[in-house]
């Protein structure tokens, strides 16, 4: 989000008026406390900074007060931290090839599915797909819930 100062402070290639400055500073100090995310919402909402379809510029807003904490003009703005990368999967033993399951699938029922609840067995299911599926494993979105086969090891 391009913050331009020359001729003046502009949003989305608006000028920005000096009591929109001044009430962009006095909100963000007066409700320090809450996110980055929820002052840029009450800026947007109370600007009335909003999208040709009626919703607010909501991530426009966010990376405008980033833009103004980066360059001083906010210095009392909690940022979070920046979120590190992903790390790269690293395959060993207990991902190696295993004898393939053969026969009737009804020689297999009842099927029962073990839920992953422990760092270990979610590193185990990224070397799995990693490994084995042919996009490879990447970091999902959202919340996921990930399974093994109880004869998985």
């Amino acid at each position: 989000m391009p913050v331009t100062i020359g001729g003046g402070l502009t949003f989305c290639g608006r000028e920005l008026k000096p009591e929109e400055l001044d009430l962009i500073r006095q909100i963000t100090r007066e409700f320090s406390t809450l996110s980055l995310t929820e002052l840029a919402h009450t800026v947007c909402e109370l600007l009335d900074w909003r999208r040709p379809n009626g919703g607010l510029k909501s991530r426009e807003g966010y990376l405008f007060l980033l833009a103004l904490h980066e360059r001083g003009w906010l210095p009392w703005l909690t940022v979070p931290p920046k979120k590190p990368r992903p790390r790269s999967t690293v395959w060993d033993g207990r991902s190696d090839p295993q004898n393939p399951l053969t026969g009737a699938i009804g020689e297999y029922l009842p099927i029962q599915l073990q839920l992953l609840d422990n760092s270990e067995d979610r590193c185990l299911f990224r070397q799995y797909i990693q490994r084995y599926h042919y996009l490879g494993y990447k970091v999902p979105y959202g919340a996921q819930l990930r399974y093994f086969h109880p004869t998985t090891p």
